[in-house]
């Protein structure tokens, strides 16, 4: 695993060769501009987005549109810091975890996110854990 210091998107943007590197690839550049239908095409038609929020204990299933735009509400224009990546493109999934900052260095949100290939490639899965910023 890597520790970082830097934010999600520049990190990901980084083209890996496996047609799964090649669509997170553009999902990060769907995400930091916020294209509905870009991350709309890099997610696999029956995937979902599982959240875990340690804040509430609560758990809940939603389609990724659903999930990010309940995302985006927390985050406002917040930046993620990674501290731990591990990428295996080739393998079909992606972890990171880190603590998303607002301008100030004010933590707003802890967040670990496992992604994981479907067969064509697109995102099939995505489970993410939402802690206190102070929770480590």
């Amino acid at each position: 695993m890597t520790s970082m210091d830097q934010t999600h998107h520049s990190e990901f943007e980084s083209e890996d060769n496996s047609p799964f590197g090649r669509v997170f690839a553009a999902y990060s550049r769907a995400f930091r501009d916020r294209d509905h239908d870009a991350l709309r095409d890099a997610f696999h038609p029956d995937a979902s987005v599982i959240i875990h929020d340690r804040r509430s204990s609560e758990r809940l299933e939603l389609a990724p549109h659903d999930f990010f735009t309940r995302l985006y509400s927390q985050i406002s224009d917040a930046e993620f810091r990674i501290e731990t990546l591990k990428s295996r493109f080739a393998d079909g999934y992606l972890f990171a975890d880190g603590t998303w900052i607002e301008s100030g260095e004010k933590k707003t949100l802890r967040a670990a996110d496992l992604f994981t290939a479907a067969k064509d490639g697109r995102i099939g899965s995505l489970t993410v854990v939402w802690m206190h910023p102070e929770d480590t």
